[in-house]
C-alpha cells in the first residue's frame, strides 16, 4: 500500500530515536491522521493490521516485531479504526450465538489465552519498554534534551543543583541516575562537558584535598557564581563536603575569610545563632 498520507505520533514526547534501517522511530508508532492506517517500521508502507503484514511479508511474528522496534508487549499492531471494527464484529457475532454456543466459545477462548500466556512467559515487571518511556518523556534522548535546554538557559553545562533550580523538580535528576548511572554521565551523553571544579565524589573513599586546594575551590565558586556559598551548595556537591572545611579550618566562616570572601551570606548560614558572634563571619 502506498505511503502518501500525512503520519502523526499520538501521545509520544519528542525527541525520539529514528530507526537506522527502516522507517519511523524506535518505541513509537505512526499512523494516519484519521487513525485508519498504521506505518510498518520495516518497509514504511501503511496497513490496517501491521502484525499480520509483518508475519506474511517480512517473516517475523508480532512479538518479534515489538521487541525489534522496542514497543511495549501489550501494544496493539492494528489501527484504531480496525480495532473498533473488530470489536463491533465480535459483539455482533457473540450476540448471534445461543447460550450453549457462548459457553463453548468462552471455554475455547480461555484455553487459548492460557496457552498464549504460558508460551509468552511472565512479563518482567522491572523492565520498562522504550515506548513507555517515550510516552512518559523519560527516554535517554528526552532526558538529554532537558539538560541541553537548561544549558542554553544558564549558559553552561548545569550541575544537579542548577538543573533542579531551572526545572523546579528533581524528576530528571533521578531519571539521569537510573538511566545513565549518574548526573555526570547524563551531561556527557547530552554532548556537554561538566565543570570539573564543581564535581565532587560522594562516599568515604574520596580523594584528600590540600588546604590550598579547598580554599581555591571556595574562591572559584564565589567568582563564578557571584554569591557566597550556602549549606545547600555543599550538600548538592557543588563544593567538597562542608565537614571537610570544618575539620580543616574550624568553621565555614573561617574558611571563607581565608579564601578572601568578606561577604556574609543572608539567613541562618551567616547569622549570629550558628557561629556565636558577627566577627566570626
Amino acid at each position: 500500500m502506498e505511503n502518501n498520507a500525512t503520519l502523526v505520533l499520538v501521545n509520544y514526547k519528542e525527541p525520539l530515536i529514528e530507526v537506522e534501517k527502516g522507517f519511523g522511530y524506535l518505541g513509537a508508532l505512526r499512523m494516519t491522521q484519521d487513525g485508519t492506517l498504521m506505518e510498518c517500521h520495516v518497509c514504511g508502507q501503511l496497513y490496517k493490521d501491521v502484525g499480520r503484514h509483518v508475519n506474511n511479508a517480512h517473516n517475523i511474528t508480532a512479538t518479534q516485531y515489538r521487541e525489534k522496534f522496542q514497543l511495549a508487549r501489550t501494544t496493539a499492531l492494528v489501527s484504531e479504526a480496525e480495532r473498533e471494527a473488530r470489536k463491533r464484529r465480535t459483539v455482533n457475532f457473540f450476540a448471534s450465538l445461543t447460550y450453549d454456543q457462548k459457553q463453548k466459545h468462552r471455554e475455547k477462548s480461555n484455553k487459548n489465552l492460557r496457552e498464549f500466556l504460558k508460551k509468552r512467559g511472565a512479563p518482567n515487571k522491572f523492565k520498562i519498554s522504550l515506548e513507555t518511556k517515550n510516552k512518559r518523556g523519560s527516554c535517554p534522548d528526552q532526558i538529554a534534551d532537558q539538560i541541553r535546554k537548561c544549558s542554553d538557559a544558564i549558559g553552561h553545562a548545569p550541575s544537579k543543583g542548577e538543573f533542579m533550580d531551572w526545572s523546579g523538580s528533581t524528576r530528571y535528576v533521578g531519571l539521569a541516575r537510573t538511566t545513565f548511572g549518574g548526573w555526570r554521565k547524563a551531561v556527557e551523553y547530552a554532548g556537554l562537558k561538566p565543570k570539573q571544579k564543581y564535581v565532587h565524589p560522594v562516599g568515604r573513599t574520596i580523594r584528600r584535598r590540600s588546604e590550598d586546594e579547598l580554599l581555591e575551590l571556595l574562591s572559584l565558586f564565589y567568582q563564578e557564581t557571584g554569591r557566597v556559598p550556602t549549606h545547600t551548595d555543599f550538600k548538592r556537591g557543588l563544593l567538597p563536603n562542608a565537614q571537610i572545611y570544618k575539620r580543616k579550618f574550624g568553621s565555614i566562616p573561617n574558611a571563607r575569610r581565608l579564601a578572601g570572601i568578606t561577604e556574609v551570606p543572608p539567613g541562618r548560614w551567616g547569622g549570629l545563632k550558628e557561629y556565636g558572634n558577627s566577627t566570626d563571619n
